[in-house]
């Protein structure tokens, strides 16, 4: 069989009339239409925005890869974020992590045990609620009263994004760190969640009102520290304050620099090679930050 793929592969996701798209769509396995819950080519940022606005902890939704031939991913809502899942049928098993399935319907009667699920990082959660694919709606519509135009354009019709607005890219994640106090210096543990330009950070998991709230266009640099006396330490640079934090792991740690930079780039439009940034023995590249600096 097929080597498991990488938990990236599932999320290159092209919309199937793009001129990106490198392969015809494969017949779909046996039993997955009749899944409620599988939402064919349902992309990563449409499933993360649908799971965190319209669902709870230990939802989940199955969706097609359009990147790879036989490549699905299980999308799945932890308290604060959502996490993507990849799973490889091969024509005769589906892998998902090291388990495999015979078929589908077999993996559906797996989840519907309510499995505990979770990455490398974070707490894992138990898969409760199948989203399903069809929802009774509401079937009226809103009587059009108004449409005017001022400033009427001069040039060629485009049908471009509006100016000033630009769709900002959807990170989500979610844990606890350690953060060392400003004025006591004390280090104290604390709920962080990342969601789009904020970082928020709460006294307690499940508080509504976070402690603070960081602007990441703010935020000047990220990056491993060895300052005080603490493993798996980095720091976030912003005009106003440098913040030291650690998680329990190098694992983690790493990736809160990875998503916290991909995120910081993205809102500043670069275009710098992030896998480099983190190096495979967790140390970093300074100079691969520079273009999240001002």
């Amino acid at each position: 069989h097929p080597p498991h793929p990488s938990t990236n592969s599932a999320d290159n996701y092209h919309h199937p009339l793009s001129p990106r798209s490198s392969y015809e769509p494969e017949p779909l396995p046996p039993g997955v239409e009749e899944l409620d819950w599988y939402h064919d080519t349902l992309d990563r940022h449409v499933a993360t925005t649908l799971l965190l606005n319209n669902a709870v902890e230990g939802t989940y939704l199955l969706r097609l890869s359009s990147s790879k031939p036989g490549l699905f991913s299980l999308s799945v809502r932890f308290k604060d974020s959502v996490k993507h899942f990849p799973l490889q049928w091969d024509g005769t098993l589906l892998r998902f992590g090291a388990a495999t399935f015979a078929s589908f319907p077999e993996f559906a009667d797996h989840l519907y045990n309510q499995p505990m699920i979770g990455g490398d990082t974070g707490k894992p959660v138990t898969l409760k609620h199948p989203y399903p694919r069809h929802i009774d709606e509401n079937p009226y519509y809103e009587h059009l009263k108004i449409h005017a135009m001022w400033n009427l354009p001069t040039g060629p019709s485009t049908h471009t994004t509006a100016a000033g607005f630009e769709v900002l890219p959807l990170t989500t994640k979610e844990g606890f760190l350690t953060k060392r106090g400003r004025i006591k210096t004390n280090w104290k543990t604390r709920w962080f969640v990342l969601h789009q330009h904020q970082l928020k950070y709460f006294k307690e998991q499940g508080d509504k009102t976070p402690i603070r709230t960081l602007d990441l266009n703010k935020l000047q640099s990220v990056d491993w520290t060895n300052l005080f006396d603490r493993q798996h330490c980095f720091r976030l640079v912003f005009p106003h304050r440098t913040y030291y934090m650690y998680s329990q792991s190098s694992p983690e740690s790493e990736e809160w620099i990875r998503l916290l930079t991909w995120q910081v780039t993205k809102l500043r439009g670069s275009i710098t090679a992030l896998e480099q940034s983190i190096q495979p023995s967790g140390s970093f590249n300074n100079e691969s930050y520079t273009s999240v600096r001002n």
